[in-house]
């Protein structure tokens, strides 16, 4: 067995996992995400559909640290909506790096690291970004 493929079978996601986001404009983006929910990318190495990391530093991949918007999902929450391959031939795809994600990711299963490492839901940051967010 090659030492890829027992790194691949023992990388086991933790209660969320991660998903790096360009969003040049904040608000936008997130009023976008709200509507529409994380939309899968047309092609990825993996193919179609929503990259997200195991950590949130694995997320960086696609988008630098400087650019990104982090967002998080609970694992079971995905698990629950899509399934996983194999059991679910067109379910979640996991490999040792991302794990793929075949369709949207709904909003209200998401969050959004509005300050770092304080996780918000999506509605309470685009008020935040409205400036209608009250304390």
């Amino acid at each position: 067995m090659k030492t890829h493929e027992i790194i691949t079978e023992n990388v086991q996601p933790g209660e969320y996992v991660y998903h790096a986001s360009y969003l040049p404009n904040l608000r936008s983006g997130l009023n976008s995400i709200l509507r529409r929910g994380l939309q899968p990318s047309k092609e990825g190495y993996a193919g179609p559909g929503v990259y997200f990391a195991y950590t949130p530093e694995g997320g960086f991949y696609h988008v630098s640290a400087e650019d990104a918007t982090m967002f998080r999902v609970r694992w079971r929450d995905l698990v629950k909506l899509f399934g996983v391959y194999p059991d679910n031939p067109n379910g979640i795809q996991r490999d040792g790096e991302e794990i793929v994600v075949p369709g949207p990711v709904p909003a209200q299963y998401l969050e959004v690291e509005y300050f770092q490492d304080e996780w918000w839901d999506l509605p309470s940051a685009l008020a935040a970004e409205r400036g209608s967010y009250s304390e």
